[in-house]
């Protein structure tokens, strides 16, 4: 949520795994300009199945370093 912080680390994709609307709700209510977001909805269990996120995750996030930005992932 420290917008200054993601334009000074050159961030301009975020992924977000995780289930929780009301944090991605905080999240989005002070959008940054040009920041692209993918929410990839996970329960935080032991068993579940990340790998078959791998496509849409990889492809943007190549998406973001063919254009020259970073990406932060975070759970």
């Amino acid at each position: 949520q420290n917008s200054a912080a993601l334009q000074r680390a050159n961030i301009t994709h975020v992924v977000s795994v995780l289930r929780m609307r009301m944090i991605l709700s905080n999240w989005m209510r002070k959008p940054i300009a040009g920041l692209q977001h993918l929410n990839i909805e996970v329960d935080d269990v032991e068993d579940a199945d990340l790998l078959r996120h791998f496509n849409t995750t990889n492809a943007f996030i190549q998406s973001a370093l063919d254009s020259g930005g970073s990406v932060l992932v975070h759970w």
